[in-house]
């Protein structure tokens, strides 16, 4: 820059046909004297002095270094680019070059206002404050916002700690995953199996399953590792668990050589002159009818409905009988429904029992000369409930393991018992209750009551229980699996 400022010295000292001097040297020189005849200076101190001659007066005066460029200052910051210590750059235009080395640039102006930013952080607005930074946050954690008026943070946004993820289009796991809640698929909810029951053993005798904690809706689910039922033992469900399709899950390997007895654990038998109760299951089907009073008017065994493959369900009650003279007998209780499910190996050898039980019989008339009284009806039977089995991998055959899943017997209405020969003791009986249906099939109507009742109670007797149903398999697919 020094360069420019003596260049432009020159120049006025061309034009006013000046002539300089060394302070040192005191040489004067005449003003007619040519420039380029003239010894050149190559530096310039603060204190040198320059002639300056008035092309007018011919008066030759003196200015120093310094004044002269002061002076040559104030015209070029009016006329030309600024140059060092210059007051403004509005001539500049565009800086392509150089290195910023003033004042920090507020955020009024386009900057930061800060000098100094810490690294590989991301920067956040601050109105007209200087540009704020947040942390980098943990390894694989996402930036997420925390609403208006709060710097947003990394969060771990993992399944694991969000409770309202929603899954479209296909996803893939590719590794083991676990889930620690229910999980709602295809708008079925599922609860996965944590082991929080630990490992069933049921070595010898019976072991009963009671606890009413275990209930969710209709359904009694008990979540294990491994499972074993020895040859002899049984196991079986208490009174807290009537009617609760059991859920049995294991993860491991699971042995079943004894007995699983769900017979009578469905639904409840109606009392006299009482409807059975219906069944727990995945779908509606009917009870068991209670009996009539009248002799030609039975009551209708439960029906059965559509039901898919891995539906499962409890058998029906059936209906009560009626007493009319001598007492009637009431509905058998239907049989229970069971889900076991492991994602181990499955050795199946022993017996699953699901029947209904049989509904009780009529009052029989002791004495053969009872002429005068009218006999009662019998309850009708209960339905069975239905099995489900499902393993990853199964060691099953069914010349191996015995499925009992028949329905409860028909009963007997009044009858005459006592020495032979002698005459029936009913005058008018009751016709019989309805049996109670299982999912599969419906349950048969009572026997209609009569006059002469025979010495068999056929008249008036109620209605035989549905049977039941069961299936063992692979694992199936998740959109069928109504668990």
């Amino acid at each position: 820059m020094p360069q420019i400022i003596v260049s432009l010295v020159i120049s006025a000292l061309m034009v006013l046909g000046s002539v300089a001097y060394n302070s040192e040297q005191s040489k004067a020189v005449g003003a007619s004297q040519s420039i380029s005849s003239l010894t050149e200076l190559t530096s310039l101190s603060h204190n040198d002095v320059l002639p300056i001659t008035e092309v007018n007066g011919l008066t030759t005066k003196k200015v120093k270094w310094g004044t002269a460029t002061s002076t040559l200052k104030v015209i070029n910051d009016a006329l030309y680019s600024p140059i060092i210590g210059s007051a403004s750059i509005t001539t500049l235009g565009t800086i392509t070059t150089g290195t910023w080395n003033a004042d920090t640039i507020t955020v009024a102006k386009g900057g930061t206002g800060s000098t100094s930013l810490i690294a590989y952080q991301l920067l956040a607005g601050n109105g007209t404050g200087a540009v704020t930074t947040f942390g980098n946050g943990t390894s694989g954690y996402v930036l997420t916002s925390n609403g208006a008026g709060a710097l947003p943070s990394f969060q771990n946004v993992g399944v694991t700690t969000n409770n309202n993820n929603t899954w479209t289009g296909t996803n893939t796991f590719t590794a083991t995953t676990t889930f620690s809640g229910p999980v709602t698929i295809d708008g079925i909810i599922r609860t996965p199996n944590n082991e929080s029951d630990g490992s069933l053993n049921v070595t010898s005798g019976t072991v009963t399953l009671n606890d009413a904690s275990h209930v969710s809706g209709d359904y009694a689910i008990y979540n294990y590792s491994t499972g074993t039922i020895a040859v002899g033992a049984t196991l079986t469900t208490g009174a807290n668990l009537k009617n609760k399709i059991l859920v049995l899950r294991f993860t491991g390997t699971t042995t079943i050589a004894g007995t699983i007895d769900l017979s009578g654990k469905g639904a409840s038998g109606g009392a006299l002159a009482t409807n059975g109760t219906a069944g727990a299951s995945t779908f509606a089907y009917s009870v068991g009818i209670k009996g009539s009073s009248s002799v030609s008017t039975p009551g209708a065994g439960g029906l059965s409905s559509d039901f898919a493959l891995y539906d499962v369900w409890c058998g029906s009650g059936g209906g009560g009988g009626v007493s009319k003279g001598l007492a009637g007998g009431v509905g058998g209780d239907g049989g229970g429904g069971i889900i076991l499910v492991t994602t181990g190996t499955l050795s199946f050898t022993g017996t699953l029992n699901m029947s209904g039980i049989a509904g009780t019989s009529a009052t029989h008339q002791g004495t053969y000369n009872f002429l005068n009284s009218d006999g009662g009806s019998g309850g009708g039977g209960g339905g069975a409930g239905k099995g489900l089995f499902f393993a990853q991998y199964f060691n099953a055959d069914a010349t191996k393991y015995t499925i009992i899943k028949t329905g409860g017997a028909a009963s007997e209405g009044s009858k005459p018992v006592g020495a032979s020969g002698g005459s029936p003791p009913v005058q008018a009986a009751a016709s019989g209750a309805g049996g109670g249906a299982s999912g599969a099939t419906a349950g048969s109507a009572g026997a209609n009551g009569g006059t002469n009742n025979s010495p068999s109670g056929s008249q008036g007797a109620g209605g035989a229980g549905a049977d039941g149903a069961f299936y063992i398999g692979k694992i199936p697919p998740v959109n069928l699996m109504q668990i």
